[in-house]
């Protein structure tokens, strides 16, 4: 074999190898990518937590007074519960979306959200959309009650806070 085949061979073998490598970063950053990437979750800050549990319990909306008498409606469950990291809209955590929405609702008799009204967007329309969807697809609460111990309906509101975990 002449030195200029051997060159060529040795030439080719790099190429080869540097292709190899090449695909290989590649598949590794994807992982990295894949595995590293900010995991999607809400986190109801502790401000917020607090202020919004103390929202949601202490009843009605600003404006609207409970009959006297009356008990407020309760969050069944912790508003943590409600929102898990797989509920953060891919739209949104594709386009690093982070937010606070503001939300007024509705309760009904059953302790069921009736209507969900935006009063703070977080400038995202899906992180929006996915807090009422939420509240209305998985918010349950005791409803208000009034002296007699009836089930009535009432209004609250409460603030959702989402933000990409690095």
């Amino acid at each position: 074999m002449s030195d200029a085949e051997r060159h060529r061979r040795a030439e080719t073998q790099a190429m080869v190898a540097l292709a190899v490598l090449g695909i290989l970063t590649v598949v590794l950053l994807a992982l990295v990518a894949f595995a590293g990437a900010p995991m999607a979750s809400r986190v109801i800050e502790r401000w917020q937590t607090e202020r919004a549990r103390k929202t949601a319990t202490a009843g009605p909306a600003k404006g609207e007074a409970l009959p006297a008498g009356a008990t407020p409606a309760q969050l069944r469950v912790d508003l943590a519960e409600l929102f898990s990291p797989d509920s953060y809209p891919a739209a949104a955590q594709a386009a690093g979306e982070q937010g606070r929405v503001g939300i007024t609702l509705r309760i009904g008799r059953s302790g069921r959200v009736r209507k969900c009204t935006i009063n703070a967007s977080s400038g995202s329309r899906a992180l929006d959309t996915a807090s009422c969807q939420i509240m209305r697809r998985h918010g349950r609460y005791e409803p208000a009650r009034d002296a007699s111990g009836r089930a009535i309906a009432s209004t609250t509101r409460l603030g959702v806070r989402w933000q990409l975990r690095e």
